[in-house]
């Protein structure tokens, strides 16, 4: 890929989000320089996974020596619990994704994997409860070949389908991963991340907690 300059990255409109500086020219007339522009970061669940009842995935072999949690093929319903922390460079009101990465070692396997995650959210410091759950479906996934490893990405989860709920930094995720029944490959998938795609604004906040509920301010 060829060289990129600062201009090729800020040829789009300058967003709300952005960090911007004005500047006054020679000939009286103003311009906003861009100092930073959100983007997209990793949120990795906190402290692993959490077996879900009797239909818990196990830890196999995906390709040796590497051992992986491996969701059986069809039928089955394994299932297990992640937990996501906000940070504190979350750009509040903004839309996340969740986001899998998986593979499968059958040499030829055929049909497709279908997804589902169970969540509930909950704002910290006494501000919010566990009180509305929401399951989101992921597209089917054709499974290529042995050993690809694919990603496979949620719609957005935009604040307008969290009615009542502000998503925030210290706010918690409880996600349960299930592999869907009515999927069409009979073969193990092993998950190696389950993770969401988050904006982050790189700047952390003034307030350390956000004891009052109206939320925190940037640095």
């Amino acid at each position: 890929m060829a060289n990129k300059t600062i201009n090729d990255f800020t040829t789009a409109p300058i967003s709300d989000l952005s960090h911007k500086l004005l500047v006054q020219k020679s000939d009286n007339t103003t311009e906003n320089l861009l100092l930073r522009r959100p983007g997209y970061r990793d949120l990795k669940p906190t402290g692993g996974y959490t077996p879900s009842g009797a239909a818990s995935p196990d830890v196999g072999t995906f390709k040796a020596p590497h051992r992986e949690l491996g969701f059986d093929g069809t039928g089955t319903d394994n299932m297990a619990t992640y937990r996501f922390h906000f940070p504190h460079d979350f750009v509040e009101g903004s839309d996340f994704f969740f986001h899998i990465h998986w593979g499968v070692s059958a040499p030829t396997p055929t049909g497709f994997v279908k997804w589902v995650i169970t969540w509930d959210y909950a704002q910290g410091y006494e501000h919010d409860a566990f009180d509305t759950q929401y399951v989101t479906t992921l597209d089917d996934a054709f499974v290529a070949g042995q050993y690809v490893h694919h990603i496979t990405e949620s719609a957005a989860i935009t604040p307008a389908s969290m009615p009542g709920k502000t998503v925030r930094t210290d706010g918690i995720i409880l996600a349960t991963l299930e592999r869907d029944t009515v999927d069409t490959n009979n073969d193990v998938a092993f998950v190696f991340e389950f993770d969401i795609h988050y904006l982050s604004d790189s700047t952390p906040t003034v307030e350390k907690d956000d004891l009052t509920g109206v939320g925190f301010t940037k640095v």
